[in-house]
């Protein structure tokens, strides 16, 4: 299992790198697309729906959705607005990850405010990373490696010192160690970030917090991925990816970190 996470790992890794230098920018709207449409399959079995037609017509709202964001990306209208709706759904999900295990069954209800709440995770990730791709190809692959720092950063010193739980009851292995060690870390990384984004001395400051805190944000993005995985049963989102599981699991961080991220360095002035 750990070699084939290796290999997965690698040739992703540097699949996506190429992307990202290499492909035009319709290009790589639509790679990502394609990325988010398959999370989107992911996220309707996640939440008990089990009828082929409408998990279709869930990803076909949802590239509907993804056509609009590119064309206000495209005249520079409203897309905004998308990622302060993603900043106002990220903090009623970490109040929806306090109250586990509300939610969990499945019924037509149930499904009705998860289905809203998955094209409020999938959609704004994609608009921050192609917004991130168009201004410069550093700036994806920063945020990109910002949360895999985050992941590595929590995991080793959650081994390494974890005792106090961060959320039991949802993810049993996360801890508060392992997200202190994860801001250490990043925060070092950030460093990294100022010079290789080139960030005006003037932003330095708010540049270092925002990574500072990017990094529970990405905690919630997992946390609430791994949530809606306990409601449903689910080990893992899919299998599409050998030793990984399925495109959920690989970007859950991503869907809260991203948006966030995008939306602050506009806040801020770092983006135009």
């Amino acid at each position: 299992m750990l070699k084939q996470r290796i290999i997965t790992g690698v040739i992703l890794g540097f699949s996506f790198i190429a992307a990202i230098y290499y492909a035009n920018p319709e290009i790589m709207a639509i790679a990502l697309a394609g990325m988010i449409l398959i999370g989107a399959w992911e996220w309707t079995k996640l939440i008990g729906i089990k009828m082929p037609l409408i998990r279709l017509l869930y990803c076909a709202l949802l590239a509907v959705f993804i056509w609009l964001a590119w064309h206000a990306l495209a005249v520079d209208t409203n897309w905004i607005h998308l990622l302060v709706a993603s900043a106002i759904w990220w903090l009623l999900a970490l109040l929806w990850i306090s109250l586990y295990p509300l939610g969990s069954e499945i019924n037509v209800s149930n499904q009705i405010v998860k289905s809203f709440a998955g094209i409020l995770v999938l959609l704004p990730c994609w608009l921050g990373m192609v917004k991130l791709h168009l201004v410069g190809p550093s700036w994806l692959l920063f945020i990109m490696l910002f949360v895999w720092v985050a992941d590595s950063g929590a995991y080793f010193a959650g081994r390494q010192y974890g005792k106090r739980k961060l959320a039991p009851k949802v993810s049993p292995g996360k801890s508060w160690e392992g997200v202190l060690g994860a801001v250490i870390v990043c925060s070092l990384y950030a460093v990294i970030g100022l010079y290789w984004l080139d960030i005006k001395s003037e932003h330095v400051f708010t540049f270092l917090l925002v990574c500072a805190l990017l990094v529970p944000v990405s905690v919630i993005g997992d946390l609430f991925e791994s949530m809606i995985k306990r409601h449903s049963g689910y080990k893992d989102s899919g299998n599409i990816l050998p030793g990984h599981g399925g495109i959920l699991d690989r970007i859950d961080s991503w869907t809260a970190a991203v948006p966030l991220f995008v939306l602050a360095s506009v806040w801020f002035g770092w983006l135009k």
